[in-house]
Formats: structure tokens, C-alpha cells, sequence
């Protein structure tokens, strides 16, 4: 078992730095379970940043599981305004997944915006019920279970088995027997 901490304060004319990073390690025959924290707080004369970075890790028998939570703010004339993200990773020494997302503030051409990404293999919107998921992306697809739609722009509609098609450009409805 082990506790690391390191603490760095650091200060010019120009810049500034403060930062602390602590683990907590707990190993027994090369299985290790560790903590990490890290914050930082840095600013110059280009920009200001804060961050908090949470980390996790499991390591069993060549087996692995990861996790980190990272939140950040960032006053700079461009880029990344604020962040926060969660990332997960697992696997065993030969190969890996990876799953998180991230929700953040940026700007571009001078115009704040904001977006969130999902890395996952299958994104879900549940109503809470464990055996209904009215909204499943996987596989490059949208499925909906269910949809009350006001209006739909779109090109063409067709069936799943290809026997019905309404190409809406066009106006003309096909069906196939």
C-alpha cells in the first residue's frame, strides 16, 4: 500500500501554477487497485485554466478496468471554453474497449457553442423500464420504438422488407408483391 502527493506551487512575473496530484495504490501479488486526483490551476498571460482529473484502475490477473472523470474551464482567446468528461476503458493485455462522452463549451469564429459527444457501441434513452428502450442507436442505426412526429422532411420511405416505397420527391408511392 502506498500514498504519493506532490504539490507544486510556481509563480514568475508572467505566469502562475498550482498543482497537486495524489495516488493511492493498494497491490498484492500484482493485483493493483488505484486512486489518482489531480488539479491544477494554471494562468499566463495567453489564458487561464482550471482542471480536475479523477482517476480509477483495477488490474487482476492481466484483466483491467479504468475509469476518469475530468472537468475543465478554460478562458483563452480560442478553443475549449469548458469540459467535462467521463471515460472508461477495460480489457485484458491484449485488447480493450472504450466507452464516455463528453459535454462541453466552445467557440468558434468568435461564436460561443455547445456540443456532446458519445463514444459507445450502443446508446440507449430508457423511460425507466428496464424492457422498453424507446430510443436505440447501434450499429450505424436509429431505431425508434415508438414516434409522434409533427412533420417529417425527408427523400424517401421504405419498408424494412422492401415491398412498399414512397419516394416524396418524386410523388410516387411503389409497392411490390
Amino acid at each position: 500500500a502506498r500514498l504519493i502527493t506532490e504539490e507544486t506551487v510556481r509563480a514568475t512575473t508572467d505566469s502562475a501554477l498550482a498543482s497537486s496530484i495524489t495516488t493511492l495504490d493498494a497491490e498484492v501479488d500484482g493485483n493493483l487497485a488505484r486512486l489518482i486526483a489531480e488539479e491544477t490551476a494554471r494562468a499566463d498571460g495567453d489564458g487561464a485554466l482550471a482542471s480536475s482529473i479523477s482517476g480509477v484502475s483495477a488490474d487482476f490477473n492481466g484483466r483491467f478496468a479504468q475509469g476518469l472523470v475530468k472537468f475543465e474551464a478554460v478562458a483563452a482567446p480560442t478553443g475549449v471554453d469548458a469540459r467535462f468528461s467521463v471515460l472508461l476503458r477495460a480489457g485484458t493485455n491484449q485488447s480493450f474497449k472504450v466507452s464516455g462522452f463528453y459535454v462541453e463549451l466552445y467557440t468558434e469564429g468568435g461564436v460561443q457553442k455547445s456540443r456532446m459527444a458519445v463514444q459507445a457501441d450502443q446508446f440507449l434513452v430508457t423511460s425507466g423500464n428496464s424492457h422498453h428502450y424507446p430510443l436505440v442507436f447501434e450499429n450505424g442505426e436509429l431505431k425508434l420504438a415508438v414516434a409522434n412526429i409533427g412533420t417529417v422532411n425527408a427523400g424517401l420511405l421504405q419498408s424494412l422488407n422492401g415491398k412498399m416505397k414512397i419516394d416524396l420527391n418524386n410523388g410516387t408511392i411503389e409497392i411490390f408483391s
